[in-house]
């Protein structure tokens, strides 16, 4: 193999495993007034905004968003069954990887593979 292709195969390896590598899952953090009542690497997450429901997947675009009276449906990385004994009674889980949180309305922020919803 020549050393331009030694070089590129690291370059290639070295940015799979960075922080910001395309195989992490993307950090979820719910936050109401009373508390931060989730924060967990999911898969996916399909919110109610304003325009309607959206979904984000891992390495999302930067967004911001408004969001309205509906339910926010979460897709969990791995599923702990001590995880999903500990959530608070607010939460409907279906299935063994895929929850739902209820919200009156609230924003959201997705940035740099965390997304954060501030909830009503």
């Amino acid at each position: 193999m020549s050393i331009e292709w030694n070089k590129l195969l690291n370059t290639y390896y070295s940015l799979l495993y960075t922080e910001y590598s395309i195989l992490k899952n993307m950090y979820l953090e719910i936050v109401t007034p009373e508390a931060i009542v989730f924060q967990a690497e999911v898969e996916a997450v399909k919110v109610p905004g304003i325009e309607g429901e959206f979904q984000m997947l891992n390495h999302h675009a930067a967004i911001v968003s408004l969001l309205v009276a509906g339910e926010v449906k979460i897709n969990l990385a791995s599923a702990d069954p001590k995880f999903l004994k500990d959530l608070p009674k607010d939460f409907r889980i279906e299935g063994t990887n895929v929850l739902f949180y209820p919200v009156k309305g609230g924003v959201l922020e997705m940035k740099d593979n965390k997304a954060i919803i501030l909830a009503d």
